[in-house]
Parts: structure tokens; sequence; C-alpha cells
């Protein structure tokens, strides 16, 4: 008996293989067994009539292998049993000759139940949107709702009550039955929900069977039972089945009666009837197909309408893919039923997913297309990595379907297409190594599951795979190669689909990984600057001179041809794009992003898989392959700006930073360690050999960190390497088209480009900061030939990172040399934020940049002043003015006036008189001087002869110190010196230019509202002076002549200009004498400015200021009071049309309204 089970388990555990092997159809197993093994293994079953009257003693039979007692061994009866139940189909055990006794029947059925309660919620969770129903089984289970459960044969029956809504104390019953086989549901129904496939009902009652094995009782199916049964029992049977329902019993018996006795009926003619007890009553669908078919239209639904779709990341980032509810509910499951083992029911699920996806882009009726095309190429990638991987009839499936769907996809529909940047290259036919077949003719590779029916056509890997795969021979010792397309398919397909433990996939996936990445090396060298083999070094210095032995070429020959690129041969009258095609095929198809990402994607999964005990040529070639993708990623920055998205950006960008905290991390072995270290060391000393010229223009920044944060502290390379980064250019990013993108908004820009850009000034600030903290007094050098070249460089966002770095490592910056660099390094910022508008971003460090500056002139004194002031206007227009003063008496602290020195001055003297605009806070620089020395009257003298140059604010501001300074004048006829005359006079006529400036008053009094003090000064010096003294000068006239060609439209100045000299007669009456006819003109265009813009809100306002304009008038103007309806009549004839506002001006302010006899009244008053 022993030896008959094992030779029968033998058999059915060689049918269970995972790789590449046939997954045929389990129920063929049945047939295919001898009856003499069928007789032998009944033979030996105890008789047993129920499994409910076994002894508790044998309950340990019955639960699960997992679950069984430490110690207990099952009987081989019991797991035969077990295996039968799951393999054989009910037909093929009624079929079976002989018959299989009742005991025997008993075990099989039940254990033909399902038994893993996972297994089965992933099916119920097939077919509805959310895990409710399941929840709501669980709970009837648990309410104790779940009564009255019975298996005979192959069918489990229950009855379910719940509460009605009419009270708490009404139940109704729910009647389940459920029929099965191998472990599977056939056919389910209910009397309330009879549409829905997986109703809590039916759930419950599968999960009370699961859980509860001990509480059902089973019996054989009724065709056994009966057969046991006396002609006087099956009598009494029949009596009392028709005495509990005799209306619903009793016609149908002898309606069954009079067929079998009908000699010329169906019922006659067969030799026995449908058993529903043993699986052979089902007509119809089965379970399994009525759960795809619901899975089908609730994903139609989903994908019509939005619902979980809408989540579905767009993005290449596997991790958020993941992550999304669509991928949880659909995709995610059919990687659960194969971990399960359930291949066969995964590639229906497969299938149906793939094809309901294609349905729908065809039908172009898809809510949000653009995510569709997402889901159904993720989709196509998981249909390669499916055929790749299993064998088997839904295989062969899913080969047709693709076959169909892509030759019968619309030329109008556009299918999202593989990612050059950020996807492992397709396979393609090239790769199969076989002739073009039937799938793939007549067939589009722009249409959707191209790549499917070009996996269809791989061979079988070779021996030499499998034996990789199981760690038999390892990645040095070599032997595999397929094409790289080809290695990554596979290398998707074990990550998905292998049902081996966690640990076992990732030491897969490594010596796999390893393999490609050795390949992906070799196949990349030239775009790499390392062109030395490292591989084949690596085995010259591991293996002996009698392993490898390799005669160079002469010391001469090699000089000359050391890190020269081979050349590529160009065929005579060939086009460009037939030329790439033929270096495409060197590189077997791939292209160099391709090529890239293939490094920097397989190296992240090696990283990750985290395997400590590689070998240390897996060390050397990760390593490699990790430094090499960093440095082909380049190609990236440099491309045009519309073939890289920004979620491609996003995604590499992702890979770039892991891999960078992977090679930090490379500490868990000293081979590890040793590789890491020699291999950046020969990487640092291949690019400082070469020169950065090699990768032109476009430098891998994220290379250079990485170097640099691996190397050694004291490393003297990797510091010049960070000098020749910087010092490269002045403009190191200036090839990067990244940042030539057209765009719409600075919002735009910033939230789907500048993220990958401020990371490359990420990377090149840690950089930056790396170099700082490990250079020493003995690299000196190193350090002023940085900071000589930060005062060239025109990149504003490479100089903002610069000066931050410079911030946070001033105390480093401890000689006189390094803060004289520093000083030049700020006032190039300076000077580039005034005269390029990108280098705005400064205008945040303002309040920074000054507190570096002072503390720079407390070290430097008079060499600051030097430094500073020849870009006095430079700083002028960059800080405020209360920021400049600040600065300005700083500098006061490094000298006394009297010892200035004398080219300090001279450069003072310069820069009063050069070409550029001063403002009052240029004029700060007069305080240096001692009012009154020959060097204070020949800056005054420089500011006179060029105040063409300077404000009007600038002006009055000199004015005023100059007339501090001198409070006696040359003459008591003039109120100022002709100096400070001389001045302000200028100032009025600047004031005059800068007024035809701007394009309406307010925008004017806004930008010089300091004017209007300075002018009260002027006012207020005026009425000072005796009245006498005054008239008789010609200071006076000759500056309200001024005023009158400055303010033509300007009530406000003249208003204050009588107010401050009313207390003077002599002086008001000759300012009206010259100033009331000018206050009236403004007054005029004024007015009629305001109302040609004014709507009918603002009347009432208007007018207010006219009643007060006119009692000015009244007392600043001769006559004023006649002389303001000169200006109301020309204001009520430019505005006859507005019948509200003249209505308002005769009803509202009768005092502004003239009439036929108001000019005659006025007179005789």
């Amino acid at each position: 008996m022993e030896l008959v089970m094992a030779e029968f388990l033998m058999r059915r555990r060689s049918r269970r293989r995972y790789y590449y092997d046939d997954f045929d159809d389990s129920s063929s197993l049945g047939s295919d067994d001898s009856d003499d093994d069928a007789l032998s293994i009944s033979s030996i079953l105890p008789s047993w009539q129920t499994i409910e009257k076994m002894d508790t003693a044998s309950d340990s039979l019955y639960k699960k292998e997992d679950a069984a007692e430490p110690g207990v061994v099952r009987l081989l009866l019991d797991r035969a049993s077990e295996v039968t139940a799951q393999v054989t189909s009910c037909a093929v055990l009624e079929s079976h000759v002989p018959p299989l006794d009742e005991n025997m029947l008993i075990m099989v059925a039940y254990w033909a139940f399902p038994q893993d309660l996972e297994l089965m919620k992933l099916f119920a969770s097939l077919s509805s949107k959310s895990d409710e129903e399941w929840k709501k089984g669980e709970r009837l289970v648990k309410e104790g709702r779940v009564r009255d459960v019975r298996q005979v044969g192959f069918m489990v029956t229950s009855v379910i009550c719940t509460k009605s809504g009419r009270g708490q104390l009404d139940e109704i019953e729910q009647k389940v039955s459920i029929t099965f086989e191998k472990q599977r549901i056939t056919s389910s129904s209910c009397t309330v929900c009879q549409n829905q496939v997986w109703c809590p009902h039916i759930i419950a009652t599968v999960i009370y069977r699961i859980i509860y094995p001990k509480k059902v009782p089973v019996h054989a199916p009724v065709t056994e039972t009966l057969s046991t049964l006396s002609r006087d029992q099956l009598q009494k049977l029949v009596q009392y089945a028709i005495n509990e329902d005799p209306s619903g019993i009793l016609g149908k018996v002898f309606m069954r009666i009079d067929q079998i006795r009908d000699v010329s009926s169906a019922e006659n003619a067969s030799h026995g009837a449908p058993d529903p007890t043993f699986g052979t009553s089902f007509d119809g669908q089965s379970h399994w197909e009525l759960t795809l078919d619901e899975m089908e239209k609730n994903l139609m639904s989903e994908f019509k309408y939005g619902g979980t779709l809408h989540d579905f990341a767009d993005t290449y980032d596997e991790r958020a893919r993941v992550e999304s509810s669509m991928y949880k509910h659909y995709l995610q499951r059919v990687v659960d039923l194969v971990l399960t083992g359930e291949v066969e029911t995964a590639g229906r699920v497969l299938y149906v997913i793939g094809t309901a996806l294609f349905r729908l882009m065809e039908g172009n009726g898809g809510y949000g297309a653009w995510k569709l095309k997402s889901v159904l190429h993720e989709v196509g990638k998981m249909w390669s990595r499916y055929i790749v991987f299993f064998r088997g009839e839904n295989r062969d499936r899913l080969i047709k379907a693709a076959q169909e769907h892509n030759r019968n996809a619309s030329l109008s529909v556009t299918y999202q297409k593989d990612s050059k940047w950020a996807e492992a290259p397709s396979v393609t036919v090239m790769h199969t190594c076989q002739d073009t077949g039937s799938e793939v003719i007549n067939c589009r590779p722009t249409s959707p599951f191209y790549e499917t029916l070009c996996a269809s056509l791989l061979l079988d890997p070779p021996d030499v795979y499998r034996a990789l795969l199981e760690g038999k021979i390892s990645p040095l010792e070599g032997g595999y190669s397929e094409p790289v397309p080809v290695m990554l398919l596979r290398l998707a397909a074990i990550r998905q689909w292998s049902k081996t433990s966690q640990k076992e996939v990732k030491r897969q996936i490594c010596q796999l990984g390893v393999v490609i990445l050795h390949k992906l090396i070799s196949l990349t060298k030239k775009h790499s600057i390392m062109h030395e083999k490292e591989e084949n070094k690596y085995y010259s210095e591991t293996a002996g001179p009698s392993d490898v032995y390799c005669d160079g070429p002469p010391r001469k020959r090699r000089r000359r041809t050391r890190y020269k690129e081979k050349k590529i041969e160009m065929v005579k009258g060939l086009d460009p794009s037939a030329q790439l095609e033929i270096e495409e095929e060197k590189s077997e198809g791939m292209s160099k992003e391709q090529m890239a990402y293939s490094l920097l994607y397989i190296s992240h999964l090696v990283h990750s898989s985290k395997i400590s005990d590689m070998d240390a040529f897996s060390w050397h070639v990760l390593i490699t392959a990790t430094l090499q993708g960093l440095e082909m990623s380049r190609y990236r920055l440099i491309a045009p700006p519309d073939t890289v998205a920004a979620k491609e950006h996003c995604w590499l960008q992702t890979l770039e930073n892991q891999l960078v905290t992977y090679l930090q991390e490379v500490s868990l072995s000293s081979t590890a360690m040793e590789k890491k270290e020699k291999i950046c060391a020969k990487f640092i000393s291949q690019l400082l050999s070469q020169g950065l010229d090699f990768y032109k223009g476009a430098i891998p920044v994220v290379l250079m960190y990485a170097l640099v944060k691996c190397s050694p502290d004291g490393d003297k390379n990797a510091l010049q390497l960070c000098v020749n980064m910087m010092c490269h250019s002045t403009n190191p990013f200036g090839s990067f088209t990244i940042r030539h993108l057209e765009i719409t908004s600075y919002l735009t820009y910033r939230t789907e480009y500048q993220k990958h850009f401020e990371n490359l000034i990420s990377c090149l600030e840690q950089t930056m900061n790396l170099f700082f903290s490990r250079v020493n007094k003995t690299q000196e050098s190193m350090l002023m030939k940085l900071l000589y070249h930060l005062e060239r460089i025109v990149d504003a966002d490479i100089m903002y990172m610069m000066y931050k770095v410079l911030e946070a490592n001033q105390f480093r910056l401890n000689s006189k040399n390094h803060k004289v660099m520093c000083t030049r390094i700020l006032l190039h910022c300076i000077r580039q934020y005034n005269k390029d508008q990108s280098w705005r971003q400064f205008s945040l460090l303002t309040s920074s940049i000054l507190d570096f500056l002072l503390l720079l002139s407390r070290d430097l004194n008079i060499k600051f002043l030097k430094l500073v002031l020849p870009h006095w206007a430079d700083l002028s227009r960059f800080f405020s003015g209360t920021k400049l003063k600040v600065l300005t008496e700083k500098m006061k602290e490094h000298f006394t006036k009297s010892s200035i020195p004398r080219d300090l001055v001279q450069m003072l003297f310069k820069y009063f008189e050069s070409n550029c605009m001063h403002d009052e806070e240029s004029c700060e620089l007069l305080t240096f001087f001692e009012a009154g020395d020959e060097s204070y009257m020949g800056a005054l003298q420089k500011i006179s002869a060029n105040a063409a140059n300077y404000t009007a604010r600038a002006l009055l501001f000199v004015a005023q110190l100059e007339n501090g300074r001198q409070e006696a004048v040359s003459t008591t006829l003039d109120v100022f010196s002709k100096e400070v005359h001389c001045l302000i006079l200028r100032a009025l006529q600047r004031l005059e230019i800068e007024k035809k400036g701007k394009t309406s008053r307010l925008e004017w009094s806004i930008s010089n509202s300091s004017v209007n003090s300075y002018l009260k000064w002027v006012f207020s010096c005026l009425s000072k002076k005796p009245e006498s003294d005054i008239l008789k000068g010609e200071q006076f006239s000759e500056i309200t002549d001024q005023m009158v060609k400055t303010f033509p439209d300007d009530p406000e100045i003249y208003l204050s200009f009588f107010r401050s000299i009313d207390s003077c007669k002599a002086l008001l009456n000759k300012a009206k004498e010259k100033l009331g006819s000018a206050l009236l003109e403004t007054y005029k265009n004024h007015f009629t400015n305001v109302l040609s813009y004014s709507n009918h809100s603002a009347y009432p306002g208007i007018l207010r200021e006219m009643n007060q304009a006119y009692q000015n008038c009244k007392q600043f103007v001769e006559n004023g009071e006649l002389s303001f309806i000169g200006v109301l009549r020309h204001i009520r004839d430019c505005n006859r049309g507005k019948k509200k506002l003249l209505r308002m001006m005769e009803q509202d302010f009768p005092n502004l309204v003239f009439r036929k006899n108001h000019k005659q009244s006025v007179k005789d008053k």
C-alpha cells in the first residue's frame, strides 16, 4: 500500500513545474491512471459511513497540513485522499471501473471542498468592486446565522437566517447550495441573491465549511447512498418525502415515473440519472466563468466611468503604480493568484483584463483615455512576462488574443509607446533567434501587444540559465548569454511571477542582474571615459600567469592608441539614419538612452536585493555598472526638450539618488569596500587625466558627487575633481536643455521640471560643501583657483548655490586673500543682478549679503573700501537706502576724515563724475570728507559739473548738506549761496525731465515721495530771510519761474509753497503774481483729466475737491473767485454730455455754479 501511495504522489509531484514547464489541465490526470491503481487505492480505504461518526482521535487528519500539531504525522491514506480530491474530477470518479466504495468517496468528497480561505477570498474579490461582501459573510458566521450545514457528496447546503426589516425577532431563511470538485466551486445558488455569483450568504457558507469542517456532516453522494438501501427502505424514503410536501413533490415524482416507464423516452434509454451531489447535474456556465464575466462587467464599468482608474499613477515609478487602487484591485490579484499556485486561473484573469481594456480603447468611450493607455501598456508588459515564464493552455490563449488585438487595432487610436528613457527595451523580432513566425506576420510594432508576440517566439533558455538561477554556477563562470532585452524580460518575469521565497527571488535577481550588467558594461564602453575593459583587467588580476596570458601591443603603439576611441566605419552612400540603425544593431537594437536606463535600473535592483555574500567579481561589476549608469545619465540633460517627459525625469532622478545612497552604504563586506575604493579611484584618475571635455558640456553631476562622496577624506584627486568640475566653464549647465523649455508660466516650470534641475544643483552644492570641509592649507592653490573662477560665473542658479556654500563655510576662509576674493565674488553677484533678469533671485539675499559684506569689511579695512567704491553704483541699485547707509557708516569706521588715503579720494572723484545715474544714497559718500576742505570742495565741483547724471533727490540732498555747512552767504540779497542755488535749480530742472517719463501724476508722486520733503526745506529757507532782501534778489524769481515749468499739473506743490510764505505778505503777493495763474491752470488740467475717466459714483468726491480748489483760489490768487469761473466754464464745456454732473453742480454746490447774472453779481461785490 505504501508503495502504491508513494508512486501516486511522485507522479503528481512530477507534474508541478514552475519555470518554463507545461501546466497541463489537471482534469486529465484521472483518465491517465490505470484501473489497477484505482482498484488498489479503493481496496485499502477503511469502511467509514460519515465523517461525523469518526472517532475524535482522528480529528488531526482533517486539519490543514500547516495547522497540524508538532510531531503529529498524517496517515498516508489521508494524504492520498487529499491529493486525489485535488486532481480528480467527479466525472472520473463516477465512471471509474470498478466503482469506488462509499467510504473512499466520503474521504475524497471531504477534501474536494476548497481548503484555502485566502484563495476563496481572492476568487470572491474578482467579481466584486470591494471587500464589503466578504465582510458581510464573515459577520454572518460570527453572529451564528449559518445553520443546518450539510455536505452530501460534492454538494454543500446550508440555511442562512437573517433579520427581517419588520422586527428584531422575525428572521428570513435563505437556502444556499454549492457544488464543487477539485477544490473548486463549480456552481452556487441562493434563494434570495439569484443574480449574484458571490453573495454574502454563499460566502458565509464557504467560510463556515472551511473554518469548521468537523461541524459539517459529510455523506456519500446520493447515488452511492441509495445503492445501499433495500427496496423497503427506498419505498419508505419516497413515501416520507411525499408526505412532507405532497403538492410539491407528488406531481414531479409521478411525472418521472411515467417517463421512465415509457419505452421511447430518453430517461428509459439512459443507464442512470443525473446526480447533483456527484457534480453531473450542472448545466450552463460554471461558477468560475460567471465570476470572470462579473469581473469583466465591473472592470468595464470602472474604466468607462472612472472608478479606481482616476488614482492610477501615471508614472514610471513601480512603487507608485503598485500602491494605486486600480493596481491593487485588478493587476495585483493576478500576481496573488500566481503566488498561490493558480497559474491557469491567473492567466484567464489576465486575459479578461487585457481584452476589456483593448475594447475600451478601440471604442473611444473610456474615461481618461490617457490613463487607459498607461494601464493597457502595463497589462501588455504583464502578458509578455506571463508568456515567457509559463507554458500551458492559457499561454496559447494570450498569444492568440495578442495576435488578434494587434491586427485589429485601429490606426486612428494612438497607443502608448515604450519610453526609451525610463523603460527597459522591449523584445523585438531580432532578439528571438528565429525566423518570423506566424504570430507576428502582418502585425504592427506600433500596435499593442507586439512585444507579447515577439516574446512568444523566444526559445527556452539553456540549461546554464537554470544553473545560474539555482546557484550552481556563479556569474563569473558564465556561459549564459542572450540579447539584453531578452534577459531583462526574463528578469522582470522572475520578479513578478516567481513563487519561491523572497530571499531566493532576491538571490536570483542578483545572479541574473550581474550577468546583465556585465554585458551592458561591454556594450556601453564607448560612452564612458573608462576605456579599459575592467572585467578583463579583473581577470588578469585574479588569475595566475598560466590562466590568462595576453601579449599586449608594443609600448610605442600602446601610447599612441591609449584612450583613443575606435573610429566607426562609415558606409559610403548610406544616410545617417541607416548608419544609426547599424550602430543600434551592434548594441543589440538598443539606443544609448535605453542602455543608460538599463544600467541604472538593474543596478538599483541588485543593490536593493542586499545580498552581502556576493563574490568579488559580482561586486566589481555592480559598482562599475552603477558608476557607468550615472555617467551615461548625462545624455538626458542635453536631450531635446520634447523627447523627455517630466515623469521620465522624475523616475530617473529617483533612481540616481537611490544609487548614490547605495554606494555610500556599500560596507557589508571588506571585499565590497575594497572594490568600491579602487573603482572610484580609477574613475577619478581617468577624469583628471582625460579632462571633462570628453563629455562635451554634459557634465554628469550626480556621478561627480558620488565619486567625491565615496572617496576618502584626504583624497587630493577628489578635491582636484571638484575644482575641475567648477572651473571647467563659466556656465557649466549652459548646454542643459531642461533650462530652455518653452513654458507657459513659472509655476508650471517649477512643478514639472524644476525639481529635477534643483536635484542637480543640490548634488553640486553637496559636492562643493564636501570640498570645503576637506580642503586644508596644503591645497591652498586649489581653493584660490576655485574662488578666482567664481568671479566669472554667469549662471545665476550655480552662483546662487555657491553663495550659500560660501556663506556656510565662511569660517573656513581665514586668510586675507580668501576674504578679498569673497568680496569680489559678492560684488560680481550684485553686478550681474543689475544687468541680468535671470539673477533676480538674489533679491532674497540682500540682508544676507549685507551681513557678509560687513563681516568682510571688518577684516579688510581700507582694502575693502578700495574694492567696493568702484562698484558703489551697483550697490546703490541692489541695496535699499537703509541698508546702504548701514554699510556706509561701517566703512567710515576704518579711517578718519582728515587721513583719508589719496588714492581713495581719487577713486571717489572718479565715481562722482561717472556717467551712471546717481541717487540720494550715492551722495552719502560725501560724508567721507571733512566739510569745507579741499577734497570736499573738489567732490562738490564734480557733482555740480555732472548734475545731468544725478537724480533730483540726490541734487537736493547735496544742496541741503552744503547749505547746512554754509549758513553765511556772500550777499544779503540772496537766500542761498551760489553753489546751493545752482543745485536747487538743476534739481528742479531734473524733476521736470523725470516727470515727463512718468505716465501719470500718481506714478510720479509715488516714485518721488521724498522730493516733497526737500521742497518744503527750500520753501522754509525762503520764508526765514527778510522780505525786503528776498524781493531785491533774483533767486526767488528764478526758483518760482522754474517751478512753473516743473509743476504744470501739480497744485499741491503750489499750495505748499503759498502756505510756507503765508506769514510774509510781500512775498505772498509776489508769489500770487507769479504763480497764481499757474495754480489755476493746474486745476483746470487736473479736473479735466480726472473727469475723463470717472463714473457717476466719483462725482460727489470730485465736486468736494472743486469746492476746496475754489477756496484755495480765493485765498492765493488775485481775483481768485472770478478767475475760478474760467476753470468751471472749461469743465462745463468739456463735459456737456454728463447731465448728472451738471445737475449736481447746479443743485448741490450753488457757490460753484455760474449763472447768467453771476458774473455781474461778482463784479458788483
